[in-house]
Protein backbone atom coordinates (compact mmCIF):
# COMPACT_ATOMS: atom_id res chain seq x y z
CA UNK A 1 0.00 0.00 0.00
CA UNK A 2 1.99 3.85 -1.17
CA UNK A 3 0.88 6.38 0.78
CA UNK A 4 -0.22 9.40 0.07
CA UNK A 5 2.19 12.34 1.53
CA UNK A 6 -0.88 14.38 2.19
CA UNK A 7 -2.40 11.87 4.01
CA UNK A 8 -0.07 11.13 6.24
CA UNK A 9 -0.29 11.74 10.06
CA UNK A 10 3.26 11.73 11.40
CA UNK A 11 2.63 13.40 14.50
CA UNK A 12 3.94 11.64 17.73
CA UNK A 13 0.92 12.41 19.63
CA UNK A 14 -2.73 12.95 19.34
CA UNK A 15 -3.22 16.55 21.37
CA UNK A 16 -4.94 20.19 20.83
CA UNK A 17 -1.83 21.37 19.05
CA UNK A 18 -1.16 18.57 16.51
CA UNK A 19 -4.80 17.46 15.70
CA UNK A 20 -5.17 20.49 13.69
CA UNK A 21 -2.48 18.65 10.87
CA UNK A 22 -4.88 15.71 11.04
CA UNK A 23 -5.31 14.87 7.22
CA UNK A 24 -9.02 15.18 5.93
CA UNK A 25 -8.55 12.13 3.88
CA UNK A 26 -10.82 8.86 3.45
CA UNK A 27 -7.47 6.89 3.60
CA UNK A 28 -4.98 7.98 6.46
CA UNK A 29 -1.66 6.91 7.15
CA UNK A 30 0.17 6.74 10.60
CA UNK A 31 0.05 5.60 14.23
CA UNK A 32 -2.84 7.43 16.31
CA UNK A 33 -1.31 7.75 19.93
CA UNK A 34 -3.84 8.77 23.17
CA UNK A 35 -1.71 9.28 25.81
CA UNK A 36 -1.77 11.60 29.12
CA UNK A 37 -0.98 14.64 26.74
CA UNK A 38 -4.06 13.93 25.16
CA UNK A 39 -6.09 17.59 25.83
CA UNK A 40 -8.69 17.25 23.20
CA UNK A 41 -12.60 16.43 23.95
CA UNK A 42 -14.34 13.34 22.42
CA UNK A 43 -16.53 15.77 20.52
CA UNK A 44 -13.26 17.26 18.74
CA UNK A 45 -12.22 13.44 18.31
CA UNK A 46 -15.42 12.49 16.39
CA UNK A 47 -15.62 15.17 14.34
CA UNK A 48 -11.83 15.10 13.09
CA UNK A 49 -11.87 11.53 11.92
CA UNK A 50 -15.36 11.22 10.81
CA UNK A 51 -13.99 11.51 7.61
CA UNK A 52 -11.77 8.48 7.54
CA UNK A 53 -12.66 5.24 6.65
CA UNK A 54 -9.09 3.49 6.57
CA UNK A 55 -6.16 3.61 8.63
CA UNK A 56 -3.27 1.94 7.69
CA UNK A 57 -1.11 1.82 10.74
CA UNK A 58 -1.42 1.10 14.21
CA UNK A 59 -2.96 3.07 17.33
CA UNK A 60 -1.81 3.33 20.97
CA UNK A 61 -4.13 4.87 23.64
CA UNK A 62 -1.93 4.24 26.86
CA UNK A 63 -1.98 6.51 30.26
CA UNK A 64 -4.54 8.20 29.18
CA UNK A 65 -8.13 9.80 30.18
CA UNK A 66 -10.17 8.70 27.71
CA UNK A 67 -13.34 6.71 28.68
CA UNK A 68 -14.14 5.67 25.59
CA UNK A 69 -12.76 4.82 22.15
CA UNK A 70 -16.28 5.31 20.35
CA UNK A 71 -14.92 8.46 18.47
CA UNK A 72 -13.12 5.88 15.95
CA UNK A 73 -15.51 6.09 13.09
CA UNK A 74 -16.75 2.26 13.51
CA UNK A 75 -18.83 1.86 10.59
CA UNK A 76 -17.20 0.74 7.71
CA UNK A 77 -13.98 1.59 8.80
CA UNK A 78 -11.13 -0.52 8.05
CA UNK A 79 -8.00 -0.89 10.04
CA UNK A 80 -4.84 -2.07 8.51
CA UNK A 81 -2.76 -3.17 11.10
CA UNK A 82 -0.03 -5.40 10.11
CA UNK A 83 2.95 -2.84 10.94
CA UNK A 84 2.12 -1.94 14.52
CA UNK A 85 -1.23 -3.22 15.39
CA UNK A 86 -3.52 -2.24 18.51
CA UNK A 87 -1.93 -1.15 22.42
CA UNK A 88 -4.79 0.28 24.83
CA UNK A 89 -2.88 -0.24 28.33
CA UNK A 90 -3.27 1.51 31.66
CA UNK A 91 -6.04 3.62 31.33
CA UNK A 92 -8.08 4.28 34.23
CA UNK A 93 -11.03 5.13 32.91
CA UNK A 94 -12.00 3.65 30.18
CA UNK A 95 -14.91 1.64 29.72
CA UNK A 96 -16.14 1.21 26.57
CA UNK A 97 -14.10 -0.83 23.73
CA UNK A 98 -17.13 -1.39 21.13
CA UNK A 99 -16.05 0.48 18.51
CA UNK A 100 -13.67 -2.69 18.03
CA UNK A 101 -16.37 -5.34 17.21
CA UNK A 102 -17.39 -3.02 14.19
CA UNK A 103 -14.83 -2.18 12.64
CA UNK A 104 -13.02 -4.38 10.01
CA UNK A 105 -9.46 -5.99 11.32
CA UNK A 106 -7.67 -5.84 7.95
CA UNK A 107 -3.84 -7.88 8.92
CA UNK A 108 -1.77 -8.55 6.08
CA UNK A 109 -1.75 -10.52 3.04
CA UNK A 110 -0.14 -14.03 4.86
CA UNK A 111 -3.08 -13.62 7.28
CA UNK A 112 -0.76 -13.27 10.37
CA UNK A 113 -2.71 -11.39 12.84
CA UNK A 114 -2.20 -7.79 14.00
CA UNK A 115 -1.26 -7.41 17.81
CA UNK A 116 -3.78 -6.62 20.03
CA UNK A 117 -2.80 -6.07 23.76
CA UNK A 118 -5.13 -4.39 25.92
CA UNK A 119 -3.56 -4.44 29.30
CA UNK A 120 -4.37 -2.61 32.82
CA UNK A 121 -7.97 -1.10 32.27
CA UNK A 122 -8.94 -1.13 35.91
CA UNK A 123 -12.85 -0.50 34.71
CA UNK A 124 -12.85 -2.22 31.57
CA UNK A 125 -14.68 -5.29 30.58
CA UNK A 126 -13.87 -7.27 28.02
CA UNK A 127 -15.49 -10.51 28.92
CA UNK A 128 -18.42 -9.79 26.74
CA UNK A 129 -16.91 -7.34 23.89
CA UNK A 130 -14.35 -9.74 22.60
CA UNK A 131 -17.12 -12.47 21.86
CA UNK A 132 -18.72 -9.75 19.20
CA UNK A 133 -18.36 -8.90 15.83
CA UNK A 134 -14.44 -8.56 14.19
CA UNK A 135 -13.05 -9.42 17.74
CA UNK A 136 -14.62 -12.95 17.57
CA UNK A 137 -12.06 -13.85 15.15
CA UNK A 138 -9.06 -12.76 16.52
CA UNK A 139 -7.09 -15.95 18.58
CA UNK A 140 -3.86 -13.78 19.80
CA UNK A 141 -5.48 -11.14 21.28
CA UNK A 142 -3.74 -10.67 25.11
CA UNK A 143 -5.79 -9.49 27.48
CA UNK A 144 -4.61 -8.72 31.13
CA UNK A 145 -5.15 -6.76 34.03
CA UNK A 146 -8.91 -5.57 32.83
CA UNK A 147 -11.75 -5.28 34.94
CA UNK A 148 -12.55 -8.50 33.46
CA UNK A 149 -10.36 -10.10 30.12
CA UNK A 150 -10.94 -12.60 27.09
CA UNK A 151 -10.52 -15.50 28.30
CA UNK A 152 -7.26 -16.90 29.34
CA UNK A 153 -4.26 -16.49 27.67
CA UNK A 154 -2.83 -20.08 26.76
CA UNK A 155 1.12 -19.13 26.28
CA UNK A 156 1.69 -18.32 29.91
CA UNK A 157 2.98 -21.04 32.52
CA UNK A 158 0.19 -21.82 34.59
CA UNK A 159 2.13 -22.57 38.08
CA UNK A 160 -1.05 -24.87 38.41
CA UNK A 161 -4.01 -25.92 36.25
CA UNK A 162 -6.41 -24.90 38.65
CA UNK A 163 -5.65 -21.51 37.78
CA UNK A 164 -7.78 -22.86 34.51
CA UNK A 165 -10.78 -23.70 36.25
CA UNK A 166 -12.79 -20.77 35.35
CA UNK A 167 -11.69 -20.67 31.64
CA UNK A 168 -14.20 -20.99 28.66
CA UNK A 169 -11.91 -19.81 25.96
CA UNK A 170 -7.99 -20.01 25.63
CA UNK A 171 -6.14 -16.96 23.30
CA UNK A 172 -2.78 -18.38 21.69
CA UNK A 173 -2.96 -22.10 22.28
CA UNK A 174 -3.30 -24.57 25.04
CA UNK A 175 0.06 -26.27 25.76
CA UNK A 176 0.21 -29.21 28.48
CA UNK A 177 4.12 -30.07 28.08
CA UNK A 178 6.27 -32.35 30.10
CA UNK A 179 4.23 -32.87 32.86
CA UNK A 180 2.13 -35.56 35.16
CA UNK A 181 -1.57 -34.72 36.44
CA UNK A 182 -4.26 -36.31 38.01
CA UNK A 183 -7.44 -36.61 36.43
CA UNK A 184 -9.02 -34.34 39.52
CA UNK A 185 -5.89 -31.82 38.01
CA UNK A 186 -7.05 -32.34 34.60
CA UNK A 187 -10.65 -31.40 35.28
CA UNK A 188 -9.34 -27.68 35.85
CA UNK A 189 -10.01 -27.76 32.04
CA UNK A 190 -13.39 -29.06 31.83
CA UNK A 191 -14.91 -25.66 31.33
CA UNK A 192 -12.75 -24.56 28.62
CA UNK A 193 -15.05 -24.83 25.30
CA UNK A 194 -13.07 -22.81 22.84
CA UNK A 195 -9.40 -22.85 22.03
CA UNK A 196 -8.24 -20.00 19.87
CA UNK A 197 -4.59 -21.30 18.50
CA UNK A 198 -2.99 -24.89 18.25
CA UNK A 199 -3.67 -27.57 21.14
CA UNK A 200 -0.31 -29.42 22.59
CA UNK A 201 0.32 -31.89 24.80
CA UNK A 202 3.66 -33.84 24.98
CA UNK A 203 5.57 -35.79 26.73
CA UNK A 204 2.71 -36.35 29.66
CA UNK A 205 0.97 -39.02 31.69
CA UNK A 206 -2.34 -38.31 29.72
CA UNK A 207 -4.71 -41.30 28.40
CA UNK A 208 -7.04 -39.22 26.64
CA UNK A 209 -8.60 -36.47 25.86
CA UNK A 210 -12.07 -37.01 28.07
CA UNK A 211 -11.06 -34.64 30.46
CA UNK A 212 -11.58 -31.48 27.96
CA UNK A 213 -15.61 -32.53 28.44
CA UNK A 214 -17.07 -29.21 27.14
CA UNK A 215 -14.57 -28.47 24.55
CA UNK A 216 -16.22 -27.75 21.18
CA UNK A 217 -14.38 -25.49 18.92
CA UNK A 218 -10.74 -25.29 18.31
CA UNK A 219 -9.39 -22.20 15.86
CA UNK A 220 -6.62 -22.20 13.93
CA UNK A 221 -4.19 -19.64 11.97
CA UNK A 222 -1.75 -21.40 10.32
CA UNK A 223 -0.75 -22.27 6.75
CA UNK A 224 1.00 -25.83 7.28
CA UNK A 225 1.22 -25.28 11.22
CA UNK A 226 -0.22 -28.37 13.35
CA UNK A 227 -3.28 -27.78 14.95
CA UNK A 228 -3.61 -30.69 17.29
CA UNK A 229 -0.58 -32.13 18.26
CA UNK A 230 -0.48 -35.27 20.48
CA UNK A 231 3.35 -36.68 20.97
CA UNK A 232 5.43 -38.71 23.14
CA UNK A 233 2.22 -39.54 25.57
CA UNK A 234 3.40 -43.30 26.43
CA UNK A 235 -0.10 -43.63 28.55
CA UNK A 236 -2.36 -42.32 25.65
CA UNK A 237 -4.69 -45.24 24.06
CA UNK A 238 -7.76 -42.97 22.82
CA UNK A 239 -8.50 -39.50 21.73
CA UNK A 240 -11.91 -39.89 23.39
CA UNK A 241 -13.23 -36.38 22.30
CA UNK A 242 -16.94 -35.84 23.67
CA UNK A 243 -18.06 -32.58 22.09
CA UNK A 244 -15.92 -31.41 19.70
CA UNK A 245 -17.96 -29.74 16.96
CA UNK A 246 -16.28 -27.70 14.56
CA UNK A 247 -12.62 -27.26 13.67
CA UNK A 248 -11.19 -24.20 11.38
CA UNK A 249 -8.69 -22.34 9.91
CA UNK A 250 -8.62 -18.53 9.27
CA UNK A 251 -5.93 -19.04 6.68
CA UNK A 252 -7.86 -19.57 3.85
CA UNK A 253 -5.05 -21.90 1.86
CA UNK A 254 -3.86 -23.03 5.57
CA UNK A 255 -4.79 -26.89 6.24
CA UNK A 256 -6.33 -28.34 9.46
CA UNK A 257 -3.04 -30.38 10.27
CA UNK A 258 -3.19 -33.19 13.09
CA UNK A 259 -0.01 -35.09 14.48
CA UNK A 260 -0.60 -38.21 16.26
CA UNK A 261 2.80 -39.37 17.11
CA UNK A 262 4.65 -42.18 19.35
CA UNK A 263 1.22 -42.68 21.87
CA UNK A 264 0.91 -45.90 23.30
CA UNK A 265 0.95 -49.07 21.44
CA UNK A 266 -2.39 -49.83 21.26
CA UNK A 267 -3.85 -46.40 20.40
CA UNK A 268 -6.87 -46.50 18.37
CA UNK A 269 -9.42 -43.77 16.52
CA UNK A 270 -13.38 -44.46 16.45
CA UNK A 271 -14.70 -45.19 12.93
CA UNK A 272 -16.93 -41.68 14.36
CA UNK A 273 -13.92 -39.86 15.15
CA UNK A 274 -12.77 -40.59 11.93
CA UNK A 275 -15.59 -39.39 10.14
CA UNK A 276 -15.62 -36.33 12.46
CA UNK A 277 -11.97 -35.78 11.25
CA UNK A 278 -12.43 -36.17 7.48
CA UNK A 279 -16.16 -33.76 7.73
CA UNK A 280 -13.56 -31.63 9.39
CA UNK A 281 -11.06 -31.68 6.18
CA UNK A 282 -8.32 -32.39 8.91
CA UNK A 283 -4.85 -33.95 6.94
CA UNK A 284 -1.85 -35.59 9.50
CA UNK A 285 1.26 -35.18 9.44
CA UNK A 286 1.63 -38.55 11.12
CA UNK A 287 -1.23 -40.87 12.35
CA UNK A 288 0.12 -43.71 14.59
CA UNK A 289 -3.04 -44.92 15.56
CA UNK A 290 -5.46 -48.09 14.67
CA UNK A 291 -8.59 -48.52 14.12
CA UNK A 292 -10.36 -49.19 17.15
CA UNK A 293 -11.85 -52.58 17.02
CA UNK A 294 -14.95 -51.16 19.53
CA UNK A 295 -16.51 -48.45 17.07
CA UNK A 296 -17.82 -51.02 14.71
CA UNK A 297 -20.74 -52.78 14.69
CA UNK A 298 -21.72 -55.74 13.07
CA UNK A 299 -24.48 -54.02 11.39
CA UNK A 300 -21.77 -51.41 9.81
CA UNK A 301 -20.52 -54.69 7.46
CA UNK A 302 -17.08 -54.48 8.18
CA UNK A 303 -15.02 -56.49 5.74
CA UNK A 304 -11.52 -57.99 5.42
CA UNK A 305 -10.11 -57.51 2.28
CA UNK A 306 -8.30 -60.55 0.98
CA UNK A 307 -9.32 -60.92 -2.80
CA UNK A 308 -12.34 -59.08 -4.70
CA UNK A 309 -13.40 -63.29 -5.23
CA UNK A 310 -13.84 -63.65 -1.58
CA UNK A 311 -15.34 -60.29 -0.76
CA UNK A 312 -18.65 -60.28 0.87
CA UNK A 313 -21.49 -58.60 -1.51
CA UNK A 314 -21.93 -55.54 1.29
CA UNK A 315 -19.47 -53.64 2.61
CA UNK A 316 -19.53 -50.71 4.48
CA UNK A 317 -15.81 -50.76 5.71
CA UNK A 318 -12.99 -52.47 4.41
CA UNK A 319 -9.88 -53.07 5.95
CA UNK A 320 -6.59 -54.28 4.00
CA UNK A 321 -5.00 -52.96 0.70
CA UNK A 322 -7.95 -52.96 -1.69
CA UNK A 323 -6.47 -54.39 -5.24
CA UNK A 324 -8.89 -54.31 -8.68
CA UNK A 325 -7.03 -56.53 -10.99
CA UNK A 326 -7.41 -58.12 -14.69
CA UNK A 327 -10.63 -60.22 -13.78
CA UNK A 328 -11.93 -58.56 -11.21
CA UNK A 329 -14.26 -56.92 -13.40
CA UNK A 330 -17.52 -59.44 -12.36
CA UNK A 331 -17.13 -58.11 -8.73
CA UNK A 332 -17.28 -54.83 -8.76
CA UNK A 333 -20.93 -54.83 -7.68
CA UNK A 334 -19.39 -55.65 -4.04
CA UNK A 335 -17.99 -52.05 -3.83
CA UNK A 336 -21.49 -49.76 -4.44
CA UNK A 337 -21.71 -49.87 -0.21
CA UNK A 338 -18.38 -49.18 0.65
CA UNK A 339 -17.99 -45.86 2.75
CA UNK A 340 -14.68 -46.25 4.23
CA UNK A 341 -11.32 -47.95 3.07
CA UNK A 342 -8.54 -48.83 5.84
CA UNK A 343 -5.47 -49.55 3.79
CA UNK A 344 -4.71 -48.90 0.09
CA UNK A 345 -6.71 -48.53 -3.39
CA UNK A 346 -5.42 -50.16 -6.50
CA UNK A 347 -7.15 -50.65 -9.39
CA UNK A 348 -4.61 -51.97 -12.63
CA UNK A 349 -5.03 -53.68 -15.73
CA UNK A 350 -8.80 -53.81 -15.67
CA UNK A 351 -11.57 -52.95 -19.01
CA UNK A 352 -13.42 -50.97 -16.48
CA UNK A 353 -14.94 -47.62 -17.84
CA UNK A 354 -15.51 -45.57 -15.09
CA UNK A 355 -15.93 -46.09 -11.44
CA UNK A 356 -19.35 -45.29 -10.94
CA UNK A 357 -19.58 -48.63 -8.93
CA UNK A 358 -17.77 -47.15 -6.09
CA UNK A 359 -20.84 -43.68 -6.19
CA UNK A 360 -20.76 -43.45 -1.78
CA UNK A 361 -17.16 -44.32 -1.13
CA UNK A 362 -15.97 -41.40 1.50
CA UNK A 363 -12.76 -41.90 2.77
CA UNK A 364 -9.23 -43.69 2.71
CA UNK A 365 -7.75 -43.83 5.55
CA UNK A 366 -3.66 -45.58 4.73
CA UNK A 367 -1.75 -46.09 8.05
CA UNK A 368 1.45 -46.78 6.44
CA UNK A 369 2.13 -43.83 4.20
CA UNK A 370 3.58 -40.26 5.56
CA UNK A 371 1.80 -37.11 4.29
CA UNK A 372 3.92 -34.70 2.05
CA UNK A 373 4.27 -31.20 4.62
CA UNK A 374 5.74 -30.02 1.62
CA UNK A 375 3.45 -30.92 -1.24
CA UNK A 376 -0.42 -30.44 -1.42
CA UNK A 377 -2.58 -32.04 -3.72
CA UNK A 378 -5.96 -32.58 -4.78
CA UNK A 379 -7.30 -36.04 -4.41
CA UNK A 380 -6.80 -37.12 -7.73
CA UNK A 381 -2.94 -36.82 -7.06
CA UNK A 382 -1.87 -37.76 -3.67
CA UNK A 383 1.27 -36.62 -2.30
CA UNK A 384 3.56 -39.25 -0.41
CA UNK A 385 6.88 -39.11 1.05
CA UNK A 386 7.08 -43.07 0.76
CA UNK A 387 6.50 -45.00 -2.36
CA UNK A 388 3.79 -46.77 -1.84
CA UNK A 389 0.96 -44.63 -2.66
CA UNK A 390 -2.44 -44.60 -0.87
CA UNK A 391 -4.24 -44.27 -4.76
CA UNK A 392 -3.01 -46.53 -8.03
CA UNK A 393 -5.10 -46.52 -11.32
CA UNK A 394 -2.81 -48.00 -13.73
CA UNK A 395 -2.81 -49.90 -17.20
CA UNK A 396 -6.94 -49.40 -17.32
CA UNK A 397 -7.15 -48.70 -21.11
CA UNK A 398 -10.79 -48.61 -21.27
CA UNK A 399 -11.33 -46.49 -18.64
CA UNK A 400 -12.79 -42.67 -19.36
CA UNK A 401 -13.60 -41.41 -16.13
CA UNK A 402 -11.33 -42.23 -13.04
CA UNK A 403 -14.29 -39.99 -10.28
CA UNK A 404 -15.18 -41.06 -7.27
CA UNK A 405 -18.22 -39.91 -5.30
CA UNK A 406 -17.46 -37.72 -2.15
CA UNK A 407 -13.98 -39.16 -1.16
CA UNK A 408 -11.93 -37.38 1.47
CA UNK A 409 -8.52 -39.14 1.43
CA UNK A 410 -6.55 -39.35 5.02
CA UNK A 411 -2.89 -40.61 5.44
CA UNK A 412 -0.30 -40.85 8.33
Amino acid sequence: MVSDANCVFNHSEVTSKTIKFFPNCSLVYGILIFNNNTDVSYAQLEKTFKNMDRLAGGIRVENSKLTSLSFLPYTYFWFYCKNYGLYVINNPLLTNFWAFTEIRIMPGTDYKECTFKIENNKKLDMSTVCKEGYLADLLEMETNGNLEDCGCNGNKTMTSLSLYESCDSIYNGLSLINMSATPQELSSLSNIQIIKGSLNIQNTNIQNLSFLEHFQHLRANTKDGVILNLQNNPNMTRLAFSNLTSIKNANLDGYQNFNLENLHPDFCVTMDEFHGLALFDVSFVNLHAKLCADGIEEKEAQCIFKSMKELPDICFIIIGDLKIGSGDEEFIAKLQYLVYLFGSLEIRNTKLENLSFMEIFRMIVSLNGVFSAERRCLIEVICFQETQPVLQIIGNKDLTNSTFGNMTVIVS
